[in-house]
């Protein structure tokens, strides 16, 4: 029991996966609700595999009617390409799903109108899941592409500004064209609370990134070298950190005896003063004082 407990994640069920069951038990769409079932299950286990492959710590998988969200603390403190597999593990089912479609329509093992089911549910989960949304699959990936981009903080409230005009000018979209779609309407609904309810994280996910810089040893290959005024704040400065980077800051000339461009300090002695010593409202000059007592001064990296 306990070995089956850590194989397998703690399954939620959300209301609108509840609501839309009820419906389709009203209804008696009882075959298109398994089909939709079997194809997210599938394509969550590609998720959840390819995450226990990296030892991910995952907290539980969230179900929703086209697909769910598998919570985990990972996502900004991984390998980029680590991240990629396990956000592109889920779409990849969807291939031999296809597979397996056509080898059952071959040999019509199942109904015409089961097989058609099967196609058509399965295109809309890829399909739908690639929106660039969060927490989609697709807004994951615009996620990777814009922390790769800019400076992390930035990338992500991109990812979320971004995330939020898709929903409302899909939304829209489906008001004037399709409106009978009543249930992808209230899905993009569902999708632009989740990004809202996300945002107001925004800040808790950019302090987990910064202390995972300051008590782990990030994965980075390249350094970069930012160069400051005396009077910058040391926020400022973490706000241009980006993922697989390493920074050295630099204050050019400072006090005209330090050359800072030739001797530049770690990342690590701006974040563990900006934590432990209440360092929001200083800048990287209190840094540099509090720090360097001779010119040849640097902190010790392990």
């Amino acid at each position: 029991m306990t070995t089956a407990r850590k194989l397998l994640p703690t399954i939620q069920l959300h209301p609108i996966f509840i609501v839309f069951a009820g419906m389709a038990f009203l209804t008696g769409a009882f075959v298109e609700l398994l089909t939709i079932i079997t194809i997210v299950v599938i394509h969550e286990c590609g998720h959840y595999t390819a995450a226990r492959y990296f030892s991910w710590r995952i907290k539980r998988l969230y179900m929703w009617i086209f697909g769910a969200v598998m919570e985990t603390d990972e996502h900004g403190v991984r390998p980029l390409r680590e991240e990629c597999i396990v956000i592109l593990a889920g779409p990849i089912q969807h291939v031999w799903i296809y597979g397996v479609a056509y080898i059952i329509q071959y040999y019509e093992l199942l109904p015409p109108t089961v097989v058609q089911g099967i196609f058509f549910y399965n295109t809309v989960i890829l399909v739908f899941n690639l929106l660039p949304i969060w927490p989609l699959d697709g807004g994951k990936l615009l996620y990777l592409l814009l922390t790769s981009i800019y400076p992390y903080q930035t990338g992500y409230e991109r990812t979320l500004i971004l995330s939020q005009i898709c929903c409302v000018g899909i939304g829209i979209f489906v008001l004037v064209f399709y409106y009978f779609h009543i249930q992808l309407f209230f899905m993009l609904v569902f999708l632009f609370i989740e990004v809202w309810r996300e945002w107001r994280k925004k800040q808790f996910v950019y302090m987990r990134f910064l202390l995972h810089r300051l008590h782990e040893q990030p994965y980075v290959n390249n350094e970069q070298v930012i160069r400051a005024s005396p009077h910058v704040k040391i926020g400022d400065i973490l706000a241009q950190f980006r993922r697989e980077k390493e920074h050295f800051i630099a204050i050019p000339q400072y006090k005209g005896t330090f050359q800072s461009t030739k001797n530049p300090f770690h990342e690590k002695l701006c974040l563990h003063y900006y934590f432990y010593k209440d360092g929001f409202t200083h800048t990287i000059a209190d840094v540099h004082d509090s720090q360097f007592t001779r010119p040849t001064a640097r902190l010790h990296i392990k």
